[in-house]
């Protein structure tokens, strides 16, 4: 089942609640919070106003609803949410802790990353068995010097991370999907496209896509 982020909307446009699920939940306006309801019930169900944005992963559509809420309030939004998104403010089952787990392994993240990662998250210092297995991932990975040489002549050339280079690389034809407060969802078939549209420099738009960070006001991703 795909998951998607969604954003409801006033008749005007704008928007006051983020959410994300099914399909079927970002079009579903009943059992939500009580200020949610009074607004729906101020406007009408016909009237709100309702985009979405499918992701390829449920932790993909946490992490965007998350982006979305951040964007929003730092913009005088005033929203229904009554947390910041991102499965944020109760613990994840088991059955989210696997998925993250399993999406993790696919990323390549090594088990003492995932676990110094959460072990951050939390505010609690590595434990000596966490550190041992962190060494340990990390050993076996040697560049030569002629490797590293040509890596960092490649790396000032052009002034962004090879991660970013090659994932732009990959995604010349994948199509851009980005929220804007403002004028809302928007998509684009490439990260050329995008640039050429909001007028910014490719190279700075595509690692911004990468990155999924807010960019000119526009929360940007590659279509799943």
């Amino acid at each position: 089942m795909s998951s998607f982020a969604y954003v409801h909307c006033k008749p005007t446009g704008v928007p006051f609640y983020v959410g994300k699920g099914a399909l079927r939940r970002a079009k579903y306006l009943g059992e939500r919070n009580q200020h949610h309801q009074n607004i729906v019930a101020k406007y009408g169900k016909e009237n709100i106003l309702i985009g979405t944005m499918e992701c390829s992963a449920p932790e993909i559509a946490y992490e965007l609803e998350a982006g979305i809420i951040k964007c929003l309030r730092r913009s005088g939004v005033e929203l229904c949410n009554l947390t910041a998104g991102g499965d944020g403010g109760r613990s994840p089952s088991e059955e989210t802790r696997k998925r993250l787990s399993e999406a993790a392994k696919k990323r390549g993240v090594s088990q003492a990353c995932r676990e110094a990662n959460i072990s951050s998250k939390k505010g609690k210092p590595l434990s000596e068995e966490q550190k041992r297995k962190q060494s340990q991932s990390m050993k076996g990975i040697v560049f030569s010097d002629e490797h590293k040489k040509n890596i960092s002549i490649s790396a000032k050339k052009r002034g962004i991370p090879d991660y970013v280079r090659e994932a732009n690389i990959k995604s010349i034809s994948k199509k851009v999907i980005g929220y804007h407060p403002k004028y809302g969802v928007k998509t684009w078939d490439s990260a050329k496209s995008t640039a050429l549209d909001l007028g910014t420099p490719i190279s700075t738009t595509s690692k911004k896509i990468v990155c999924g960070k807010e960019y000119q006001g526009w929360i940007l991703r590659y279509a799943p």
